[in-house]
């Protein structure tokens, strides 16, 4: 385990999760993958016998505006929630990449062009974090779109915010490729 450690870590990785059991050990790492990144889960068994590696890649969905302020206005008309995809982080951050700036244009032009309407910002993450870091983290990114909902001029009363951990329901990036998205952003008009 420690020879995948190194070789992670001259990767620019890190190793995420260890547990040690009578019967054997488990790891967890993460690499950067260019734009996305590669999980990489090692389990050996206390003989060393036998081990099993999992190697998963997540695909970085292309970034584009999802839907435009008058799209956004009319979803949630409907009191439905409206999830975004569009605002990507820093991993295991709550930086917003310049990659966000298009879609959280059209979300500061929703609100500054229709000063009656307020919105629940809910973050949801699945990730290698476990349940209270995934819910920590969702609500320090649902946090850093609102501080920059306020700092384009949006009063902070209009903006609410809440994080969500493992308890919601892993969605997909896109229904042609299934591929799972760690990270989202619902909108839920007050």
């Amino acid at each position: 385990m420690k020879t995948l450690e190194d070789r992670v870590r001259a990767l620019g990785g890190k190793r995420v999760y260890v547990a040690h059991e009578a019967d054997g050990a488990t790891a967890s790492f993460r690499t950067p993958l260019g734009k996305s990144e590669r999980w990489i889960q090692l389990e050996v068994a206390q003989s060393a016998e036998r081990f099993s590696l999992k190697i998963v890649e997540v695909v970085a969905p292309e970034q584009k505006v999802e839907r435009t302020a008058a799209e956004l206005k009319s979803a949630l008309s409907l009191d439905e929630p409206v999830a975004l995809y569009g605002i990507v982080f820093e991993p295991e951050k709550d930086a917003l990449k310049p990659e966000s700036q298009p879609l959280l244009a059209e979300l500061t032009a929703l609100l500054k062009g229709n000063p009656g309407v307020s919105i629940l910002l809910e973050g949801h993450v699945h990730g290698g974090g476990g349940p209270m870091l995934n819910q920590f983290l969702a609500q320090r990114r649902a946090d850093a779109v609102k501080k920059h909902l306020l700092g384009q001029g949006v009063a902070a009363e209009r903006v609410e915010t809440r994080g969500v951990g493992e308890g919601g329901a892993v969605q997909t990036a896109g229904a042609d490729d299934g591929a799972v998205q760690r990270w989202w952003l619902e909108v839920r008009r007050l």
